[in-house]
């Protein structure tokens, strides 16, 4: 369903997030343009460090603690998943190809992004995070035309 990914969905309170999911729930911090930022990861993909689900909060003015740590009153903005299985309802996700992307979404733009390099479907609300190795080896400029259909997709981010 658009705007979720398997139980998690974007919009969704933190205190539901942590009801539904204890002690699998990680808090991490992640780390954009030297600031940090509190976050929620959610297992694991294989035998990497990288969490099948990177769950970013958003704090109206108020509703973080002193701290700045998200309280349960946060809502959920931005999903990124690294797990192979989740899929859109179109088939793609993890391990699809740039091509299949833009032969089944409208690709309105192609790049930067806080985990990399995203080909971003507004209408679907969804970022595509290219392989980042494959983009540095042809030196090419990174642009939607540009891109190779056979670059992997490494993560997808669902946003609000």
């Amino acid at each position: 369903a658009p705007g979720r990914a398997g139980a998690v969905r974007i919009g969704m309170r933190v205190a539901e997030l942590r009801a539904r999911f204890g002690l699998t729930l990680r808090e991490v911090t992640l780390m954009r343009g030297g600031e940090q930022y509190p976050a929620f990861a959610i297992g694991s993909v294989g035998s990497s460090r990288l969490p099948a689900l990177l769950l970013e909060p958003l704090c109206e003015d108020g509703e973080d603690d002193a701290a700045g740590a998200p309280t349960d009153r946060c809502r959920i903005w931005r999903i990124t998943i690294r797990d192979p299985s989740y899929r859109t309802a179109s088939g793609l996700g993890v391990g699809s190809r740039y091509g299949e992307v833009r032969r089944a979404a409208p690709v309105t733009f192609v790049g930067p992004n806080p985990m990399g390099t995203a080909a971003t479907v507004e209408s679907w609300q969804l970022n595509f995070l290219l392989d980042p190795e494959a983009l540095t080896a042809r030196k090419l400029p990174v642009h939607r035309e540009t891109i190779h259909d056979s670059v992997r997709v490494v993560g997808v981010q669902l946003y609000r």
